[in-house]
């Protein structure tokens, strides 16, 4: 009996060691399964990363895992699966793009510091009789008081009493106003006077800009946000063209617009900052054109930009600033004309037109008034065709180069066709739409007809010393014409701008103070208006 135990018991020790050792080997070789698999998801995980830029989905995990595992397929022949896959040349080709984009945004760099080296000497000038008040009769004008213009004056009761009842900001324009002829009646120093303007002034624009401008009611403006989307496109090596806006609408900016966005875009995700600094470019000007030819004429455009009705306010609270970056910079191409820098000036206006088509016929007008103001000899012609050429065709061919044929069928063009003048409501529209119908029923039509008309006007006006009120005028006919806008209040300031340009470069100086009158023949206020900064 006990050696029958013996027996069972030694079978049951054999089997349960036998059992023991199988579930235990069972076991190690699932630990050992459950390793490798976790390895090869690292390594899938790894080498979409690395060829496609993104995790592996489901599928693929799965499918690559069988293969790794069950198949003895390795790391290296992964990789070379994913980089010929369909996915994998459309990767290297955006990196392709993207290194283009990266060379000719450093080729753009070098460009725009060999013209500053070039330009350095008028750059030095300029900024040296800023600081030094333009002109000892600059520094007077600047030592002297205030005079209330019968114009500021006007303007400024409107002001008074639109405001009287608003909130910030406009409560805050109020009492700014207030402020200044406060300090104008106190007879305080012109530069007194116009340096809390301006720090008030800038002050604003801060406050618009990088706090009012993105409040919640820009998710519904995406003026700068497709400014914003085509520079990261660009800079991912995409047609910008091909994406949309946040409100699913197409990219209508222009390419002079997205390249100058890209440094911002790519430093802060945003084109703010490029925003401050263009109406701060606008504000110098301003100033500088009031100094150089003492008009009186900083207050006066300052309140007329702060009316409801001329779009500054409006378009600072729906962040519209990308359309007018162009106008911003119209004096500099004047300059540029005038002092004979007639490659700079091409490129200028071959910049201004790809910013925006619109501002095509006002750089013609400004070319027309160049031609109309004395013979110009055909090599002078040529060196300003020369410049706007080049600019515009080495533009297109980068993003020609990015976009490819998605360039050829969606581009600025294509996209910022808006519809021509329809409108029977008064005789005026009514008759332009009827010339309107002789034309070719398209944008060119209406363009033939702006190119009529804005010739006609640069001709009456060919013996002003400027050209901004032809500006004026061939961006009002574009706007109201070839484009019909939907919004009345978002494209103004377009042709506002120039015109304020206009005021600010005048030929007649208004009185400096209640007691002096400067001579409408003094040759320094009359030299800032023949030839920009020639003095």
């Amino acid at each position: 009996m006990r050696d029958r135990q013996k027996r069972y018991l030694c079978f049951a020790f054999i089997v349960q060691l036998v059992w023991g050792l199988d579930t235990q080997a069972e076991n190690i070789f699932r630990a050992g399964d459950s390793i490798s698999t976790a390895s090869v998801h690292r390594i899938i995980h790894q080498t979409y990363k690395d060829v496609l830029g993104r995790e592996p989905d489901g599928a693929g995990l799965s499918t690559y895992t069988d293969y790794l595992v069950h198949e003895g397929k390795d790391a290296d022949w992964l990789q070379h699966v994913l980089r010929e896959s369909r996915e994998g040349q459309a990767v290297r080709q955006r990196k392709i793009r993207q290194r283009i984009t990266l060379v000719f945004i450093l080729i753009f760099v070098i460009v725009g510091c060999i013209l500053a080296g070039v330009f350095r000497r008028q750059l030095a000038r300029c900024f040296r009789l800023a600081l030094d008040g333009i002109t000892p009769k600059g520094k007077q004008y600047l030592a002297g008081s205030v005079f209330l213009s019968p114009v500021f004056v006007f303007l400024s009761l409107i002001l008074f009493y639109v405001f009287i009842k608003s909130e910030p900001p406009d409560g805050w324009i109020l009492c700014g106003l207030v402020v200044t002829v406060g300090m104008i009646a106190a007879r305080m120093p012109r530069w007194i006077v116009y340096t809390v303007v301006i720090g008030a002034f800038v002050a604003l624009l801060g406050w618009s800009v990088f706090v009012d401008a993105n409040r919640s009611h820009d998710a519904t403006s995406d003026r700068d946000d497709a400014v914003e989307i085509g520079a990261k496109a660009l800079l991912a090596g995409e047609n910008p063209w091909t994406s949309k806006s946040i409100l699913n609408l197409p990219i209508t900016t222009g390419p002079s617009s997205i390249l100058v966005a890209v440094p911002f875009v790519r430093a802060v995700g945003k084109i703010n900052p490029l925003t401050f600094f263009m109406w701060c470019v606008f504000v110098a000007t301003i100033v500088f054109a009031d100094i150089r030819c003492r008009n009186n004429s900083f207050l006066t455009v300052c309140v007329l930009l702060l009316l409801p009705w001329s779009g500054f306010r409006h378009t600072m609270h729906w962040s519209l600033d990308e359309l007018y970056y162009a106008a911003i910079l119209a004096p500099f191409l004047w300059f540029a004309l005038s002092r004979q820098h007639l490659v700079f000036a091409g490129v200028l206006g071959g910049f201004m037109i790809l910013s925006r088509l619109s501002y095509a016929p006002a750089v013609l007008a400004t070319g027309m008034w160049w031609l109309f103001q004395k013979r110009r000899r055909f090599k002078e012609i040529l060196r300003v065709a020369w410049g706007g050429t080049g600019y515009v065709l080495i533009v297109l061919l980068l993003f020609f180069l990015v976009g490819g044929a998605d360039f050829i069928q969606d581009n600025f063009w294509n996209t910022s066709q808006m519809p021509c003048l329809n409108s029977d409501n008064n005789a005026l529209s009514a008759f332009v739409t009827f010339l309107l119908s002789a034309f070719p029923q398209s944008t060119l039509g209406s363009a033939i007809l702006v190119l009529i008309v804005t010739t006609v006007a640069a001709w009456g006006m060919r013996s002003m010393r400027h050209p901004f009120y032809h500006m004026a005028v061939a961006s009002l006919l574009a706007h109201t014409v070839s484009f019909s806008p939907a919004y009345r209040m978002d494209y103004q300031l377009i042709f506002l701008i120039p015109a304020l340009y206009g005021i600010c470069f005048c030929s007649l100086p208004l009185p400096l103070s209640g007691h002096e009158v400067v001579d409408a023949d003094d040759a320094e206020a009359d030299a800032c208006v023949q030839a920009g900064l020639r003095g």
